[in-house]
């Protein structure tokens, strides 16, 4: 997949960020998914796609179309076999689609959720990197890997993902909490930090969040 090709509105992230959700993509922080940072697209105020794309996008054809079915479907079918307790069949479900789809950084990203909901952190920061390093156009494959590298103590190397996902999607709520509290884990007096929860707040005055990171600065 090339850098342009990454960089479109995927038929696949929708796709598949839709199933999942309705199956119980519990993982991801209340059950977000995130804008592309190439192309902001149109979310609901829980940060939702409204909908999936059903026809051809610009630059896709048939045989692309064909492809993101086949991914999202086995990528469903893997995450489903995972919430059953069978990590290994998943695993080896998504293993194998990565042989056949080497390009689609779904897949990692998908091998990364599998980890991460078994509690292996470390080996989903692996597949969440390789998911970055294929596309790191895609603002939820940027997300999850700074709040893992975030939540297992890696602060410093979180911020720089958090700021290129604040930079290409501003309107992107939790990757602005996760800077923010990324910085206040190395500096608990961050101005900047501080300053981003402020206009949070000012945005959302009943984002929990942000209003509880306050007042645990007051």
């Amino acid at each position: 997949m090339t850098r342009k090709e990454a960089g479109r509105p995927s038929a696949l992230f929708y796709q598949l960020g839709c199933l999942i959700t309705l199956i119980g993509f519990t993982s991801c922080s209340n059950r977000i998914t995130a804008p592309r940072m190439s192309s902001p697209v149109q979310v609901t105020s829980q940060n939702q796609p409204v909908s999936a794309p059903s026809q051809l996008e610009p630059g896709m054809n048939q045989s692309d179309l064909a492809v993101e079915a086949v991914v999202s479907n086995a990528c469903v079918e893997a995450w489903r076999k995972e919430l059953s307790g069978d990590e290994a069949g998943a695993v080896k479900q998504l293993k194998e689609l990565d042989k056949k789809y080497p390009r689609v950084s779904t897949v990692r990203f998908m091998l990364g959720q599998v980890m991460e909901h078994s509690g292996k952190k470390q080996e989903a920061i692996k597949y969440y990197r390789e998911a970055v390093l294929q596309s790191d156009f895609d603002s939820m494959h940027v997300f999850k890997l700074a709040e893992t590298l975030r939540t297992t103590g890696n602060a410093d190397g979180a911020i720089p993902y958090y700021r290129k996902l604040v930079k290409g999607a501003p309107e992107f709520t939790d990757g602005k909490l996760g800077l923010a509290k990324a910085l206040l884990a190395v500096d608990p007096k961050s101005p900047e930090a501080l300053g981003i929860l402020r206009q949070i707040v000012k945005d959302e005055p009943k984002n929990k969040e942000a209003l509880a990171a306050l007042a645990g600065k007051h």
